[in-house]
């Protein structure tokens, strides 16, 4: 939801002033709370021009309702919805009057691991066809319509029976794992906070910041120290989130 907001930062702010598509397969979307982070958007904005006139007059032309309405919301409810949505979904960014610079699927899991998983050997190949698919047709729109596509996944527990152990680890399996141009971790550390840790990208850049989720929405943190060197620690990330999404808007659009 942060994502779809900040899609719509204006240019004058080194945004991609741009729209949204937001495809909810779990019904997690929340409006009142896509509206908070939205005001608490405009808040920074206007905070952040201090007295620049231009920046002062585009942001006093912001308002929620605007940004919402920004925001193209799709509820799917099985996995062929879903697989119908994407092949649709390069015709009507044709038509769009604002041009979407995100797309958000959240997530890609739940229809195919709650549908599949307990259906035999033969429905579990479909599923990694239907995901390779999926993946591929996103990477496809994400090229050619200039885009980021941001892909949620869930987690599923992996029992070591050998070693009498367990541990988290991302759903769906290897097949999905590779469709991922960069991979981005929420997470806890050691101290029990959050953080955003890259391990994948195509620069081939890895690296972690500390994140606080406010009324207003994602934060920076301050960095938690602890035992290890100095120049392994991590520095906090801009305020308000701008900064975190003027360097997400230099990186390649091919990202999931």
């Amino acid at each position: 939801m942060q994502l779809a907001v900040n899609a719509q930062i204006p240019a004058e702010f080194g945004g991609c002033a741009g729209g949204a598509i937001y495809i909810d397969t779990e019904g997690s979307f929340m409006v009142d709370r896509v509206e908070q982070i939205a005001n608490g958007l405009i808040d920074h904005l206007r905070a952040s021009a201090e007295d620049d006139e231009n920046k002062l007059s585009v942001v006093s032309a912001m308002n929620a309702e605007q940004i919402l309405s920004n925001i193209q919301y799709y509820r799917v409810y099985n996995y062929i919805e879903q697989c119908a949505l994407i092949n649709i979904l390069p015709e009507y960014l044709k038509q769009q009057e604002v041009p979407a610079k995100v797309i958000v699927l959240d997530s890609v899991t739940f229809h195919f691991r709650y549908g599949f998983e307990s259906s035999g050997v033969n429905s579990m190949r479909h599923r990694t066809s239907l995901l390779a698919n999926l993946g591929q047709q996103l990477l496809k729109i994400a090229q050619e319509h200039g885009c980021a596509v941001i892909v949620m996944n869930q987690v599923t527990t992996k029992v070591e029976t050998d070693q009498n152990t367990s541990y988290l680890t991302p759903a769906l399996g290897q097949t999905w794992s590779h469709q991922a141009t960069n991979k981005i971790y929420l997470e806890f550390d050691h101290t029990r906070r959050t953080q955003i840790r890259v391990s994948k990208m195509k620069d081939g850049k890895t690296g972690k910041r500390y994140y606080r989720v406010t009324d207003a929405g994602f934060r920076s943190s301050k960095r938690v120290e602890d035992d290890a060197p100095q120049e392994e620690q991590q520095e906090e990330i801009g305020e308000g989130g701008t900064d975190a999404v003027n360097e997400y808007n230099k990186r390649p659009r091919n990202s999931m």
